[in-house]
């Protein structure tokens, strides 16, 4: 039972679901505070970046803007 709880509920720390160990005194006053925040911060920025990366694309894809057909209308 004991392998059951530490598997899925503590060892899936900072995941929705599980146990975080911030010095309660059934995680024997085990603070992993800081090491929790490092992974969400890593988390936030991961999806930052793959946000980005699909704008990024969108834009790339895009070929004709309305400034492309103004300045190619002067033109002609």
């Amino acid at each position: 039972m004991s392998v059951l709880l530490y598997g899925t509920a503590i060892y899936n720390a900072p995941n929705d679901g599980s146990l975080q160990l911030e010095g309660q005194w059934w995680g024997f006053g085990m603070n992993f505070t800081s090491e929790y925040d490092a992974i969400r911060r890593e988390q936030y920025e991961a999806e930052m970046d793959a946000k980005w990366e699909a704008k990024r694309a969108e834009f790339k894809q895009r070929t004709y803007s309305s400034f492309k057909r103004y300045v190619g209308a002067q033109h002609n």
